[in-house]
């Protein structure tokens, strides 16, 4: 609800309807940056705002802002996105994992965990982690079958008539035959 100063802003702030139900709850809403928490007997007893006024409280809520790391990936023009739900900064993807600049995929980069679903914890992360190496195993299998199929269809390549050739004739591929030295010393006898 507030913004790190303690405002509320349209995009921090409660909505109407949001209002009417803290009120229907009995929910007092202060506004105003916190200075110092006040603590009696190891329990939360209340908070001082910077103006100096003490406000006792059972409960105390605090929203985290979730920050993506991603600056490392500024030189491939990539940068972190604001969260639909106002609560940080990701790094946006599609359901495989494939990084999206303006919507589109960034080929071979890839990204799993909190860094794309902030709300993710250790299993959740772990187990994108997995869907995403998946996806990257499936990624590289599928470059190796079109190399091959390119391959394939152009059979006639320098590269290929050499594999051919080493296959075929072995030690004999400059087309001089050589005979074993067994052979060579009878003839000579």
């Amino acid at each position: 609800m507030l913004d790190a100063g303690g405002a509320i802003s349209e995009q921090n702030g409660p909505t109407e309807a949001e209002w009417e139900q803290l009120a229907a709850r009995g929910i007092a809403v202060v506004i105003g940056p916190v200075a110092s928490l006040d603590v009696q007997d190891d329990t939360l007893a209340g908070v001082r705002l910077a103006s100096g006024r003490m406000i006792p409280l059972q409960a105390l809520v605090v929203a985290p802002t979730f920050t993506a790391r991603t600056t490392f990936l500024a030189g491939l023009g990539l940068t972190s996105s604001p969260h639909p739900l106002g609560v940080g900064t990701y790094l946006d993807s599609d359901d495989t994992g494939r990084v999206l600049r303006n919507g589109a995929v960034v080929p071979g980069v890839w990204a799993a965990g909190n860094a794309t679903n902030l709300m993710a914890q250790v299993a959740v992360s772990a187990a994108a982690g997995l869907g995403v190496a998946v996806g990257i195993n499936a990624d590289l299998i599928a470059e190796e079958v079109e190399s091959a199929v390119a391959s394939h269809r152009q059979p006639f390549s320098a590269a290929a008539e050499a594999r051919n050739s080493s296959t075929v004739l072995g030690d004999r591929r400059h087309g001089i035959g050589v005979q074993p030295n067994h052979i060579r010393q009878g003839q000579n006898e």
